[in-house]
């Protein structure tokens, strides 16, 4: 450059050695600026395929179309090249990578018992578990191990009630309330439920445990044996409220509480063996805690003490079907006193 400018006796000139800084300067800025250009070029294709990269993960997770591919506009500094679509496009081996790894990720973020939930209840989630490699992911290597030698209850409440003990216990509680009385109230957790064993390991279960929320401590709650105190009509609409009738039900739609214990004391649970009954727990608070609904929850131990919660499935909901009731015996009892 300073050759020509001295062909040309630009240096001769008066302004030669302003002329020649100006140039300087232009030619400066026009390298500045094609850099600033290339940069914002890049950083729109990088921008592009990291927008790419994230449709993929969403169409692997199933919350999304097919990804589009990255679009780059043309320009001085940036050529278009036809990409084959194999390049584009995940393919399915790479799809079936992502959702395994995904998979893997999610497992591990569980809770041990959440995991155990989630593999008793839903077939799904336990068949892809058992499909991964035990040696693919090593953090997940031990729980895979602990699992297989594991017995795995799908353990789910099919009817559930709150009851006050008493008969005429809401009367009671009406009275100490008018006389501004602290009253101590007992009321039973009726639960029915249905549980199998969805694992390869035999087991029994040895006891069932409830808790109840009560001024926000979890309480033990001790089972109260005596399920005569109760039965069961089918007299109701459907949602647990009597159909209005004449005539008294009849004596095949009152059905007893058939206790859970008759079916699992002694017996071994083996692979899709499943048992329905009835439990009862005991549950002694002030009036006031049963103005509202009270928080619970109930768990199967089994032989080697592991936990398995019975849960509200959404799969399976509870019967609304059939309405509880005292049984005659206690209102007879009741009407001697």
């Amino acid at each position: 450059m300073i050759a020509i400018l001295q062909f040309t006796k630009v240096f001769d000139e008066p302004n030669g050695h302003v002329i020649v800084g100006t140039l300087g300067v232009a030619i400066a800025i026009c390298i500045v600026a094609s850099e600033i250009c290339l940069l914002r070029e890049e950083r729109k294709r990088t921008e592009a395929d990291q927008e790419f990269r994230r449709q993929v993960l969403q169409y692997v997770n199933g919350r999304s179309q097919p990804p589009r591919p990255p679009v780059l506009e043309a320009s001085d500094n940036v050529d278009i090249v036809n990409t084959p679509a194999v390049q584009i496009y995940p393919s399915q081996d790479q799809i079936q990578a992502a959702q395994e790894t995904l998979f893997a990720n999610e497992a591990l973020m569980l809770p041990p018992l959440d995991l155990r939930v989630k593999l008793a209840h839903d077939p799904d989630f336990r068949r892809n578990f058992e499909a991964i490699a035990l040696g693919k992911y090593p953090a997940l290597a031990a729980i895979k191990k602990g699992v297989a030698r594991e017995p795995l209850i799908a353990a789910r409440f099919t009817r559930s009630r709150l009851i006050p003990r008493h008969p005429y216990a809401e009367i009671t509680k009406d009275l100490m309330k008018a006389l501004n009385k602290p009253f101590t109230a007992t009321s039973d957790f009726l639960f029915e439920i249905h549980l199998v064993n969805t694992s390869d390991n035999p087991t029994t279960v040895q006891k069932i445990t409830a808790e109840a929320e009560i001024n926000g401590n979890w309480v033990v709650l001790p089972e109260f044996h005596d399920l005569g105190h109760y039965e069961i009509v089918f007299d109701d609409d459907g949602e647990g409220q009597p159909k209005r009738r004449l005539s008294k039900p009849d004596e095949a739609d009152v059905k007893q509480l058939s206790s859970i214990w008759l079916e699992l004391r002694g017996k071994e649970l083996r692979r899709g063996v499943g048992v329905q009954g009835w439990i009862a727990f005991e549950i002694s608070a002030d009036s006031n805690v049963f103005d509202k609904p009270v928080m619970n929850r109930v768990r199967l131990v089994d032989a080697l003490g592991g936990l398995h919660p019975v849960i509200t499935s959404s799969a399976d909901p509870p019967d609304k079907r059939g309405r509880l009731r005292y049984s005659p015996k206690v209102l007879e009892e009741l009407r001697r006193s």
